[in-house]
């Protein structure tokens, strides 16, 4: 027996070994992969085969020598050693690919042989013999998995794995049968060992290569302490039908020293960077575009190219270990997702607060990217020990309309990383630059800067760094073609992608350059740099500014090209300053209490409505607008029940019927509701509320607003023209009076008996106490203020909304850079007093402003930087000479109150008592109602 044994594992392994030597199993990569130098194959067979030799022949011996009772004793015994050593050997291979694979079978077989002859008799050590078939058994298991997993071969795994195994079971199937059948609940016990060893293997939590964001990890933090490195990297482009080559080689050596050849399609180039000293043989090449060059073609050694690639491969797999120019290399192998990308594209664009396109556009701007970009298959072979990348393949396959298949290919090439690269300049051994090189650093620096820094943190979340920067020419020299740029990057931050660190340039020149420099003639710049201190650390930003410079490039009199490289100091208030942020800074949570989806036919957008109490009801009348609808519809009125605010309840709907366009302004008087569409004036009966009646409609009537007084209205005629109606006859109103103003946006107020009308720039009160015969008494005019950020510049406020309350008028106003309230007290209308001028601080008005109790809400967005965010800012004029911010709320994203993308632009907004009802239009969508309580 223990020959026929022998026999059947010589022959079950003799064949996978040949196989393999003759290299039949393994497939490599010759072009890109250095596999070193080869072993005879007679060696290896012979070695192999003399393993399984050995252990037949030990065993054997243990039958001759010491008789086959305690032979199976003794192999009872080892069988399960043999079976934990197996399990160790498997996954060690897997972790670490080395010589013991095969052996790793060679001692599995062997145990479970020996685990089965040990119980074919009733014996003390029957328990260790079934405990070494079960560790053996799941050893060749896991082996199996392996071959399976990661070498992407199942007849490996045949020959291997299970013919040596069945062959051994089917010779020993009758005791090892009998020896379960008698055992149960051990073959029970064994059965749910052989899985939980089978899933341990398979999970393998201890294995840090199975994570390649781990890897990626220790591959940005092994690339930070690098003192040299290579990256050569070669294209073949075979897409476009038309075949070429190109290539780049990229020599860096400590501390800032680079070495980069070039081969496109127009020629070669050569040249050294040398801090910020540039050394060509051609010309000039701007600061920006080499630094640019130098990252974007190094970025993958630095792990950041293949984070964003391992992103979107949702397939990525680990495959078998390589060696890469006498490295042992892990491999990572998939295929990039380009339709994922473009979706978080888009997803993004909505973080932003930019409006997304519609999905319909989006999906086909997704297909058409698909079908552009064919199929990207990436590959990585990054070092076992050192986690540095030593190759990266990136290929692209498609096929063009006319069914022509193309493959371009780039093969990055990673090396020197152990500092024997030493980059040093052109120069001889007198200094003096080698024939053909030139420099681009001058003699002696032509621009002399005057650079002075402000720290603004009134915000510690939204802190700017403000330079004010003169350059001039320090020379006596006339500079020709001066050129300058500041190289900075817009960038999420490493602690936290919602903050931002970001910088925005101020040219405070008249024109743009080039320029011509006389001696002593300057120019002057100012840059910005904004970030969220309460989130970015102070060596963040310090290495953010101090990774921006300012390009001065120029020409001397012998029309030699020069530029000079200046950089931004760090203030060192940016390690002192205070990061907390004050009360009325930190956002007050927003609270909806409510919605109301109206599903009007046709409904795009709503007006602001307007509120009124009909036996002892409180409704609101609301325009609905259809302009823009999928299916054509007429607008109309919608009337709601608000008694119970956060819940709004339809009472009726009534339509205006024919071709009308929109409805634009309504009002109340008693139960007669007066609603302008298009050019007519349309009369409702609204006594019952379940149920409006058309009473009339007028023509000639282009009322934009309308105010109700006692028994007249007036009415914003063409936004140019205030008119008075008398309602005596509600049915018949007649036009009794009119006052023209400058052509502008008209809005209209009214307190008492005056109206305080607003244009673009001037704001009117008008006395109204004889509606018939309105008359303007005072005029304000605030063209003419001075906007605080300039000292020699005028620029003018605009009136941006205007709201009375008892004696005081508050008008929000608003400038090229400065959004104010102006508070005026108007218990004298014909003299108003101006008694507070509150500035916002980077706000610009983007809403109403509305004025409630003692507080006044106003939608502001943020002036400069980037977030897009809309706020409800509130300003407590408890005290009305001395407004004060309290705090403001951060808006929801309109769209995010839609299933599919938002794509309308229309919102308006309704303060009634605590609750601020926000209207939110979506074309062709339905739109909404999103009721949220001023807490």
């Amino acid at each position: 027996m223990p020959i026929i044994a022998v026999i059947g594992i010589v022959t079950g392994l003799g064949i996978p070994v040949l196989l393999d030597r003759m290299s039949v199993i393994n497939a490599t990569y010759p072009i890109i992969i250095s596999p070193g130098p080869p072993i005879p194959l007679k060696v290896t067979v012979w070695f192999d085969l003399g393993v399984v030799a050995v252990i037949a022949l030990l065993t054997i011996g243990l039958w001759l020598f010491i008789g086959r009772k305690y032979a199976e004793h003794i192999t009872g015994i080892i069988s399960p050693i043999l079976g934990l050593i197996g399990i160790c050997l498997v996954l060690l291979n897997v972790n670490r690919w080395g010589g013991m694979y095969w052996i790793s079978e060679y001692v599995s077989l062997a145990g479970l042989y020996m685990g089965i002859i040990s119980i074919r008799r009733n014996y003390r050590f029957q328990g260790s013999a079934i405990a070494g078939i079960v560790l053996n058994l799941s050893s060749l298991i896991l082996l199996a998995l392996f071959c399976i997993i990661v070498e992407r071969c199942a007849w490996i795994f045949i020959v291997m794995v299970v013919l040596p195994a069945a062959f051994l079971v089917c010779i020993f199937l009758r005791p090892l049968w009998s020896f379960l059948y008698g055992h149960k609940r051990l073959s029970l016990i064994s059965a749910v060992l052989v899985v939980v060893l089978i899933v341990v293997g398979i999970l393998q939590p201890w294995d840090v290569y199975s994570n390649l964001s781990a890897v990626i990890e220790r591959m940005q933090k092994a690339a930070k302490t690098l003192q040299s490195f290579s990256v050569s990297i070669t294209r073949t482009d075979k897409v476009t039908l038309e075949t070429f080559d190109d290539w780049i080689d990229i020599e860096y050596s400590a501390p800032d020293n680079y070495h980069i050849k070039q081969v496109l399609d127009d020629g070669k180039r050569e040249f050294f960077l040398i801090g910020d000293k540039q050394y060509y043989t051609d010309s000039y090449i701007p600061h920006r575009e080499v630094e640019s060059l130098i990252t974007g073609y190094s970025s993958s050694l630095f792990g950041i190219s293949m984070k964003h690639w391992t992103d979107y491969m949702p397939d990525i797999r680990r495959s078998r270990d390589k060696n890469v120019d006498g490295t042992l290399c892990l491999h990572y192998l998939g295929t990039y997702d380009i339709e994922k990308q473009m979706r978080d594209f888009y997803e993004n664009e909505v973080w932003q607060g930019i409006r997304p396109v519609n999905e319909e556009e989006t999906e086909e701007r997704i297909a058409e990217m698909v079908k552009e970009s064919g199929t990207i298959r990436l590959e990585f072979w990054i070092g076992k020990d050192d986690f540095l990348p030593r190759r990266i393949l990136h290929v692209n396959s498609k096929t063009d309309e006319s069914g022509e298949k193309g493959v371009s290919q780039i093969l990055y090439r990673f090396s020197g990383f152990q500092g024997e690269i030493t980059v040093n300049p052109p120069l001889d051994s007198g200094g003096n630059l080698l024939p053909g090189w030139k420099t681009s650093l001058p003699e002696y620096p032509a621009i002399k800067e005057v650079i002075r820094a402000e720290i603004d943190n009134y915000d510690p979340s939204d802190r700017k760094i403000e330079y004010d920067i003169t350059l001039s020419n320090g020379g006596t020299d006339i500079l020709s073609d001066v050129d300058v740029f500041i190289l900075s990057v817009y960038r999420r931050t490493e602690h936290d992608s919602t903050a931002v660190a970001g910088f925005s340039w101020d040219n405070r020149q008249w024109t743009d350059g080039p320029y011509i420099l006389e001696p002593e003639e300057s120019l002057k710049y100012s840059c910005t740099f904004r970030y969220d201190a309460t989130v970015v650390e102070p060596d963040t930003i310090a290495g953010f500014i101090e990774d921006a410079y300012i390009e001065v490039t120029y020409f001397l009199p012998n029309e030699e090209q020069k530029a000079e490289i200046i950089r931004l100091p760090v203030p060192e208030s940016v390690y002192t300053l205070s990061t907390e942020l004050s009360p009325e800074l930190i956002p007050r949570e927003i609270s909806i209490k409510g919605e109301y989806k109206i599903d009007e036919p046709g409904a795009t957008y709503t007006g602001n409505g307007v509120m009124g109490t009909i036996d002892g009801t409180e409704y609101l009348f609301l325009e609905i607008n259809t302009a823009g609808a999928e299916t054509p519809a007429s607008p109309g009125i919608l009337v709601l029940d608000i008694e119970k605010r956060t819940k709004p309840r339809k009472v009726s709907f009534i339509s205006t019927g024919g071709d009308n366009r929109y409805v634009r302004g309504l009002i109340l008087y008693g139960t007669v509701l007066y609603v302008s569409i298009d050019e007519n004036l349309w009369i409702l009966d609204v006594s019952d509320t379940s149920s409006p009646q058309e009473l009339s409609r007028l023509p000639e009537f282009d009322a934009r607003q309308m105010i109700l007084a006692g028994t007249y209205a007036f009415i914003n005629e063409r936004n140019n023209t205030i008119t008075t109606l008398d309602l005596s006859d509600p049915v018949k109103p007649e036009k009794v009076g009119k006052i023209r103003l400058q052509s502008g946006s008209l809005q209209m107020k009214r307190e008492g008996e005056y109206l305080y009308a607003e244009t673009n720039t001037a704001l009117y009160i008008i006395d109204a106490s004889l509606p018939a015969e309105l008359e303007i008494v005072h005029e304000m005019n605030f063209r003419a203020a001075l906007d605080e950020d300039t000292t020699d510049i005028t620029y003018p406020f605009y009136i941006m909304n205007v709201d009375v309350i008892d004696n005081y008028s508050y008008i929000a106003l608003a400038s090229e850079s400065t959004l104010a309230i102006s508070i005026l007290d108007i218990s004298e209308p014909v003299s108003p007093r101006e008694i507070a001028f509150y500035r916002f601080k980077d706000r610009q008005f983007n809403g109403p402003m509305f004025v409630s109790g003692d507080k006044i809400y106003i939608f502001t967005t943020k002036r400069h930087g980037f977030e897009r965010k809309k706020r409800l800012d509130i300003l407590d004029i408890s005290d009305p000479d001395n407004p004060v911010e309290t705090g403001f709320y951060v808006m929801p994203d309109p769209w995010s109150f839609f299933q599919i993308f938002y794509s309308g632009s229309n919102q308006g907004y309704k303060l009634i008592d605590d609750y601020l009802y926000w209207f939110i239009g979506n074309d062709p969508n339905q739109p909404v109602i999103e009721i949220i309580w001023l807490q």
